[in-house]
């Protein structure tokens, strides 16, 4: 016999021996099962959340997968028939067979409370896996050698509570109708100007050639070396963290204060150098603190931390979650990252990053900004502007981006050839100016391009026709 039944002599054993202390309730597995069998109808009711394995009684967990195996071939499920499919079960038998089946369909009176009885079970079920996972973590922290560092032992642990604090009822089929309301809401939200679920670039030219951009996508920004696609991502997560949106910025390259000396550029007008050298005016200073206070008042984080992978970047994205909020995720860049396993190929290694950056975007309902190198045979061909294919390990970068804008900025070329046709001209012609180009974009068309404007000395891009925070001062 079981040794759930043990719990308060529950099925005639002996309340002399010790009760489990396991969070369950045995009356409500009996009352759900005894509803399903007066009625096979009320199981969709529960049949969307529940699973044989919530259920605490073994017994229980095979009578429930039995019934919805028989409902699900179109059979009738009730004392009777399903009394054949354990004709032989020992543990049926100990606690009386058919007629215990027959005291099942006795519990239930009514269907009406199957989906509570069905929400009982599922969250003593939650409980149980809460209390399992404690226990393995103080036996894997106590036995636990150097091949199983801490770290690992705490991300895996984060991940498997997450995963059940994140995991609620499936919504299943639902009207298109529904969707369609959902739609209206948001455009009526953003008529009244307010924050929006979708992520905007903050660039009104670029915002209109791909659409807002739906959370649980990845978006990718490739550029060749020098294109200022950092300092893009930059002035996007700028952009969007003054309207009120919380950006997690994880950098490979850069450190915490590099990143910072930009933002307070990007918000003060005062060049990158000139921050960095340190001989400022009293104004310019003046500025500095401004822009400081203004970056604390904003949901901007950042996390410098080199030679990290995924699953790193999925767990502190994860605490954000919890206690900020996380619209935003932005990884510099995705060739950089930490590979999950080093034995494979690099393509596969690549593949591997951008697929969990996708199911990072998913799983925690925010977007994810890729950054990617470009290969070197951009540098080999006359034509510069970028292509998909240059992109390194590009199959599954392709693949996985829900968008794709690539940069370009033909000043760079031309400022290292000084000596080509017309080139005064050319470089009037294209100073300051940065292209973006749309190479793929699921939600609208995929091609053509737009033209910001380019601030090298304070790394900042905008719109041509909107003055910046340091135009409107004076500063230009």
């Amino acid at each position: 016999m079981s040794e759930a039944y043990s719990y308060g002599g529950q099925y005639g054993q002996s309340e002399q021996e010790e009760p489990t202390r396991l969070p369950m309730n045995i009356e409500s597995e009996q009352a759900l099962l005894g509803a399903l069998l007066l009625n096979n109808d009320a199981y969709d009711r529960v049949s969307d959340f529940l699973r044989a394995e919530h259920f605490f009684e073994p017994l229980h967990a095979r009578l429930y997968q039995t019934i919805s195996d028989m409902i699900a071939q179109g059979r009738t499920a009730s004392p009777v028939t399903l009394g054949s499919y354990f004709s032989g079960d020992e543990a049926l038998a100990e606690i009386g067979g058919g007629q215990y089946l027959a005291k099942l369909a006795g519990c239930a009176t009514t269907i009406t409370n199957i989906g509570e009885y069905g929400r009982v079970i599922q969250e003593m079920a939650l409980k149980r896996t809460i209390i399992e996972t404690a226990e393995n973590m103080l036996e894997r922290a106590y036995t636990s050698d150097f091949s199983d560092p801490p770290k690992k032992q705490i991300e895996d642990a984060e991940a498997k509570l997450y995963q059940m604090a994140d995991r609620g009822p499936t919504t299943g089929l639902r009207h298109a109708g529904s969707g369609a309301t959902l739609v209206l809401e948001a455009i009526e939200r953003k008529q009244k100007g307010q924050v929006s679920n979708s992520m905007s670039t903050g660039f009104p030219s670029l915002d209109e050639m791909i659409g807002p951009q739906d959370r649980g996508d990845l978006m990718v920004v490739a550029a060749a070396s020098s294109m200022g696609k950092t300092a893009f991502v930059q002035s996007l997560c700028l952009n969007n963290a003054l309207a009120g949106k919380n950006v997690a910025f994880f950098s490979f390259e850069m450190t915490e204060e590099k990143l910072s000396r930009r933002f307070l550029s990007m918000l003060s007008g005062v060049p990158v150098n000139e921050i960095r050298g340190g001989n400022l005016s009293n104004r310019q200073i003046d500025e500095i603190l401004q822009a400081e206070r203004q970056l604390r008042d904003i949901g901007l984080y950042i996390d410098a931390t080199r030679g990290i992978g995924t699953p790193q970047i999925r767990s502190r994205a994860r605490k954000m979650k919890r206690t900020t909020g996380l619209d935003i995720l932005v990884v510099d860049y995705i060739q950089i990252a930490e590979p999950n396993d080093t034995r494979v190929r690099r393509d596969i290694q690549v593949g591997q990053i951008t697929k969990d950056l996708l199911r990072i975007a998913g799983e925690l309902d925010c977007n994810v900004i890729g950054l990617s190198q470009l290969s070197r045979q951009v540098d080999a061909r006359d034509d510069k502007r970028p292509r998909m294919s240059d992109l390194r390990e590009s199959g599954s970068i392709e693949h996985d981006a829900r968008s794709i804008l690539m940069l370009y900025r033909e000043e760079y070329y031309l400022s290292r050839m000084p000596d080509a046709d017309d080139w005064a001209e050319r470089m009037a012609d294209t100073k300051g100016k940065a292209e973006i180009i749309v190479s793929k974009n699921s939600e609208g068309e995929a091609a053509g391009s737009t033209l910001l404007d380019f601030d090298g000395p304070r790394t900042l891009f905008k719109e041509p026709s909107v003055a910046t925070h340091y135009e409107q001062r004076g500063f230009l």
